[in-house]
């Protein structure tokens, strides 16, 4: 099973102070945190972990049908630039992120399936006229 996420860096910088007191320890490991404060680009750490995490819980959530709603359950790792593993329980996740300036885009998968990962994120201007605009997108790629 496949889940995915996407973070709005510009919108999480005006929504989200992930440097108060308290959030770190909520949400990630001690693994994860240090690798956050080492990181050069720590809001850039967060928000991959973030979305690894909640891609992870999403294929979880269709592989097992299983809420697991602590964050700190899912313990992310990263091998390169754009891909990971998520670890929940005695279930892996294999991530594939892709991180723009504007968004950080994850894929998840359970190792068990054969996934060959590939994925558009695009930009819909009117999210009113959201499904319209993604048919013309798709039907236009045909």
């Amino acid at each position: 099973m496949i889940g995915n996420d996407i973070v709005d860096l510009r919108l999480a910088a005006m929504q989200s102070n992930w440097k108060r007191r308290g959030f770190l320890d909520k949400v990630y490991t001690p693994n994860e945190q240090a690798m956050i404060l080492r990181s050069s680009r720590p809001d850039i750490v967060v928000w991959r972990l973030w979305s690894m995490k909640e891609s992870a819980y999403k294929a979880r959530l269709r592989l097992e049908k299983q809420i697991q709603i602590n964050p700190k359950d899912f313990d992310c790792q990263f091998f390169t630039e754009d891909k990971g593993i998520v670890t929940c329980d005695s279930k892996t996740y294999s991530t594939l992120s892709v991180i723009d300036e504007n968004y950080i885009h994850t894929q998840a998968y359970h190792e068990e399936l054969n996934a060959d990962l590939s994925s558009e994120v695009i930009d819909l201007k009117q999210t009113r006229l959201q499904s319209k605009n993604l048919y013309k997108v798709v039907t236009s790629s045909l």
